[in-house]
């Protein structure tokens, strides 16, 4: 029974299941507790004239089982007087008492409250056994597989199996959060279906907040000498200005993702970018440098390390971290390097995001690109395409917006620049550390030796207080260039460099990841003693034949350009450059006689 609406203090109008209406006085529902709605009659006849008959109909003749539940006999004698199948009154029964109004039993023949098609509980119950074992799992099993386990299930019991798509509707009707959270997890159904009430800090200055994330890069690179592809994967670190969207810093690399990557990235993206250019010979304006007041990561463990706290502590940079689980909040600099990545897609060697993108493209064969080469066209994307056209987000080019913030305007005031830091500080404030004891012959990090004077009064030294064991230093090195490491000096609390060992290696140009991939090299020869002298020499060897490539394509391109400037000197005059002349001048055309 259910109030439609007050008629004066004790007459009250309502409806029953049935829906007749009649007033009944407040003193007969007193010991009922109802709250009192004021409710339109016309809302609750939703129904068709005929619809509601028919509800009304089935109602009357299922009456007795609602009333006598579980008794068979009143069942059996209500189908043989309708001529009703037992089924389909417990069906009706079912319907009735899920719901709880007559009109239920209007919702189409044989239909449950949604509208689906009413089947036998047991074999419900197989259907979302089977759901629950196979789809709604880690492991993502498709539809398909869940109508083969139905199937299986009601042959092991000699049941008819349901239409194939009736399975797929108990699917679709799933709610689709519960769907992701179970085959996903829940966080990828948090941020997929929850509200999204955090978002990302609003920095008000340039330089304010700086996020810093990597990201593998889809392109396969080759070596300069035998244009051979080089194995292992390219990972560029960046960090961005998040005011501005200016790219600060990068660093490009074969290094997994590490302190070593992002403390190099730092310390580019603190220090003047005209080195940058002027290494990889190109031109435009990256005008960026200067320490940032919050540095925002994600909590990957090399942004999580000892090194980077105490990098950072040192230089006055506070760290922040994105929350967990949450990637909106990094999503300005993800975004960039999406942006790039689908730049590099156009280049030679590409990888693309997945084996479906390539299809049949051979990356390793197609792949032309030298690290140097590489890493130039993303620098050139950067600063000259990236900074200089109009951001979505901006709505205006990342470099006016810099301007505008480090300048300022008759109306806003700049912040101006910071002082250019001192190169050697910045550099080795964000190094990669190691520890070692030092030895006779100087400290030994990969493989590699390095002794200077200044290691003298600490060769051997024994850690007081530790028994026999002997102190250990730290020093900080460059992946990029291994002609020296530094010592953090324990009397002068400064770092000073050490140079490596042997003299005859000092002005070799090597890195760690063309050093490991020498000492490969070597290995895949034969050769069973590989040690440092060797290494080197296949790199100088390496380095020399690299420099007559460069000089030979340099020469090429010159001799090129000589050829097409004398091509086009040596080209007659185009017609309308001379006067016309009349072809048969100086021909006496009567003398000539025709064949």
């Amino acid at each position: 029974m259910r109030i439609l609406r007050l008629l004066d203090l004790d007459k009250i109008e309502v409806v029953d299941l049935t829906k007749r209406i009649f007033e009944v006085s407040r003193k007969v529902l007193s010991q009922i507790p109802q709250e009192f709605e004021v409710k339109d009659s016309e809302e609750i006849f939703s129904l068709s004239k005929k619809d509601f008959e028919l509800a009304t109909k089935r109602y009357e003749i299922i009456l007795p089982m609602i009333s006598s539940p579980g008794d068979g006999a009143i069942v059996n004698k209500i189908s043989l007087e309708h001529g009703i199948p037992n089924t389909t009154l417990y069906r009706w029964a079912k319907v009735f008492r899920d719901a709880g109004t007559v009109e239920s039993l209007a919702e189409g023949r044989g239909k449950s409250l949604d509208g689906r098609k009413l089947i036998d509980p047991v074999l419900e119950e197989i259907i979302s056994s089977a759901i629950e074992k196979k789809y709604l799992t880690k492991t993502r099993k498709g539809i398909t597989k869940v109508i083969e386990e139905v199937g299986l299930q009601c042959r092991t019991k000699r049941l008819l199996p349901p239409h194939s798509n009736t399975i797929r509707s108990r699917i679709y009707d799933i709610d689709q959060r519960d769907v992701v959270g179970k085959r996903k997890g829940n966080g990828k159904a948090k941020d997929q279906f929850d509200a999204r009430t955090g978002s990302f800090p609003d920095p008000v200055h340039a330089l304010q907040v700086v996020q810093i994330d990597h990201t593998p890069v889809d392109i396969i690179v080759v070596d300069p000498v035998n244009n051979l592809p080089i194995k292992g994967r390219l990972i560029l670190t960046t960090a961005m200005d998040v005011v501005t969207r200016m790219v600060v810093g990068y660093y490009l690399s074969f290094f997994k993702p590490g302190f070593t990557s992002a403390g190099l990235c730092i310390s580019h993206s603190i220090l003047p970018k005209e080195p940058t250019l002027e290494r990889l010979k190109l031109t435009g304006d990256w005008p960026c440098w200067g320490k940032m007041a919050v540095l925002y990561m994600d909590n990957a463990k090399e942004f999580r390390g000892n090194s980077m706290a105490r990098s950072c502590k040192k230089h006055l940079v506070h760290t922040a971290w994105r929350p967990r689980k949450n990637p909106r909040f990094g999503g300005h600099i993800e975004s960039f390097l999406k942006t790039l990545n689908q730049e590099l897609h156009n280049l030679p060697g590409s990888t693309f995001f997945n084996i479906k993108d390539r299809d049949n493209y051979d990356s390793e064969r197609m792949a032309r690109l030298t690290f140097d080469e590489l890493e130039a066209y993303i620098v050139n994307f950067i600063v000259n395409k990236y900074h200089i056209r109009v951001h979505p987000g901006l709505k205006r080019p990342p470099i006016a917006v810099w301007k505008e913030q480090i300048v300022g305007t008759d109306s806003i005031p700049g912040i101006g620049y910071q002082e250019i830091p001192k190169e050697e500080n910045i550099k080795l404030g964000f190094q990669p550390s190691f520890i070692r004891t030092i030895q006779n012959y100087g400290v030994s990090h990969e493989g590699i030796t390095y002794y200077s004077n200044s290691l003298k009064p600490f060769i051997k030294r024994q850690d007081r207080g530790r028994g026999k064991k002997l102190k250990e230093y730290e020093f900080r090195w460059d992946p990029r260039d291994l002609s020296s490491i530094h010592l953090l000096h324990p009397i002068k609390k400064d770092f000073e460099r050490i140079d490596l060992a042997k003299i005859q290696y000092r002005h070799v140009k090597a890195n760690m990841w063309e050093y490991k991939a020498m000492m490969r090299i070597l290995k895949e020869q034969g050769i069973r003693e590989v040690d440092e002298d060797r290494i080197f020499q296949a790199i100088i060897k390496a380095n020399e034949i690299e420099e007559k490539a460069v000089n030979r394509k340099t020469q090429i391109k010159t001799d090129q350009k000589k050829a097409k400037k004398q091509n086009s000197e040596s080209k007659p005059l185009k017609k309308t450059e001379v006067e016309d002349e009349d072809p048969f001048a100086g021909i006496d055309i009567d003398s000539i006689k025709p064949f």
